[in-house]
Formats: C-alpha cells, sequence, structure tokens
C-alpha cells in the first residue's frame, strides 16, 4: 500500500500485460493505493474501467485519471503507443456511457446551454484527441480509431452532431445559404457570446482543443470554418481574449504538434 507521499518509478521493460514500455522510458507516478494501480493497468488492456464509486475518495479517482494520462502521454511522446484502445468508439457509437456523466452521447446532446457550461468531462469525449487533459474521466485516441473517424461516415455524421451542438453553445450555426458552407453566428450570438467572452474564460482551452480534434479526425474545413468565425470574434475583442488565446487558437489548426498531443 502506498501513501500519498510515496512515489513508484515505473521503468523501461516493466511488462503491463499487452503493453511493453521499451527504451530509457520512464514515468513517475503518485499512486494512493495498490488496488488503484491495478485499475490503472486494466484500463488500457482488456478490462473494463472501474465505476467511479470503486475509488476510495474524489482524490484517487482524479489521480486514477491523471496517472492514466501521464502513462499514455509518456508512451506517445516516445513513438511506442501499445496496442490499446479507448472507449471512443464505443461511446459514440451508443455503447458506453460517459463515466463521469453516466449519460450516452444521445442524451448529452440535449443537454441545454447551462449543462454545456458547467459539466467539464464530456468535452475530452466530444472531441477526443492525443492531447492529455486534466479530467480524470479523459481517454486518448489511437491511430487506429482515428482511421475509423475518418473513414466511417456514420461515425462522421454523428462526431458533426456534436460539432453543430458546441456551435450552437457559442452562438454560432451553419450558413447554408453559402457555398461552400460557412459558419455565421445565430441570433442569440451576444447572449451567448457574454458566456464565454469574458477575461481568461475555461472556453478557450475548450475551443483550442475542439479545432485540434477537428484537424486530427479529417475535418479540416470544418475547423478552419470555425476558426474565420472565432477570429471575426477574437479582432472585435482582442483586449479580452487576447494575444495568446489567438496564437493558440491559429496552432491549433495549423501546427501538427498541437492535434497530434506533442505541444
Amino acid at each position: 500500500m502506498h501513501s500519498h507521499n510515496e512515489s513508484l518509478e515505473l521503468t523501461a521493460e516493466h511488462t503491463l500485460g499487452k503493453w511493453y514500455l521499451r527504451g530509457n522510458t520512464k514515468v513517475m507516478l503518485w499512486i494512493s493505493t495498490a488496488r488503484q494501480l491495478n485499475s490503472l493497468l486494466g484500463g488500457y488492456i482488456d478490462g473494463p474501467e472501474p465505476e467511479k464509486s470503486y475509488f476510495h475518495s474524489t482524490y484517487d479517482y482524479n489521480l486514477h485519471g491523471a496517472t492514466r494520462a501521464l502513462w499514455f502521454q509518456n508512451a506517445n511522446r516516445n513513438g511506442i503507443l501499445p496496442n490499446m484502445k479507448s472507449k471512443i468508439i464505443g461511446f459514440y457509437q451508443g455503447k458506453y456511457r460517459h463515466p463521469g456523466a453516466n449519460k450516452t452521447i444521445d442524451e448529452m446532446w440535449k443537454w441545454d446551454d447551462h449543462h454545456l457550461e458547467g459539466i467539464h468531462g464530456y468535452l475530452t469525449w466530444w472531441f477526443p484527441t492525443k492531447k492529455q487533459a486534466v479530467s480524470a474521466e479523459w481517454d486518448p485516441i489511437t491511430d487506429e480509431e482515428i482511421k475509423q473517424f475518418k473513414d466511417d461516415p456514420e461515425l462522421r455524421k454523428r462526431y458533426l452532431k456534436s460539432f453543430y451542438r458546441i456551435l450552437a453553445f457559442y452562438g454560432f450555426e451553419i450558413n447554408i445559404a453559402f457555398s461552400p458552407l460557412k459558419i455565421k453566428r445565430a441570433d442569440n450570438y451576444e447572449e451567448r457570446k457574454a458566456i464565454w467572452v469574458t477575461p481568461e474564460n475555461h472556453n478557450y482551452r475548450r475551443i483550442s482543443r475542439i479545432l485540434q480534434s477537428l484537424v486530427l479526425l479529417g475535418f479540416t474545413d470544418a475547423a478552419n470554418m470555425f476558426l474565420q468565425a472565432l477570429m471575426d470574434t477574437y479582432f472585435e475583442n482582442k483586449k479580452v481574449i487576447g494575444v495568446k488565446t489567438y496564437d493558440f487558437w491559429t496552432l491549433s489548426v495549423s501546427d501538427r504538434q498541437y492535434w497530434e498531443g506533442r505541444k
């Protein structure tokens, strides 16, 4: 049993079921209990992800998610990703519920704007990327799953439904009168803008992840349309949004390191 003040160093050649870390890979992990470590090792292999009630406390639950994220990030940077699968595909197919909200994606699409603003863990499932997230419910997407999103028409259709819903949350909509399509401001744009265009708003980071996910999964045109709409908002609210956010949004679309999770 490990206390919160002890560290467990998992080094190269440590075997995790089907997962082998090779080379000079080292990861420092803070593990609260041996039981949690066992669940960690099962999460990326074949076993089901443990329910939130499995953990002794919210601290343990959040630590579990952060630890899994560290494993993935380290393996990704070293080019040695194991044969693992997230639950993102199953979630989009309606087979899995979101672990934090305990809702299917079809149920979550019906959430009102208040829910979308106040609940945080869902966005990394709606818009999966390889970029590490602070959410305990985060599941990184694999190359095989990215290919599925690019090739499967039904997955693409359902993914776009998430995109259209989040556009509405920010006060945008698709303008079907233009060819090619454009994103325009909805009738409630000013009302919605007041929610997210504020100094250091957490939605700025959310938007960066959405842009990265769009490009990563093959929706580059949609990412560029969204970015153009965001640029119009930025130039009207430069002092509020800030140049740092502007740079991050643009790099999320143009710089491969961002949407591949290496930045």
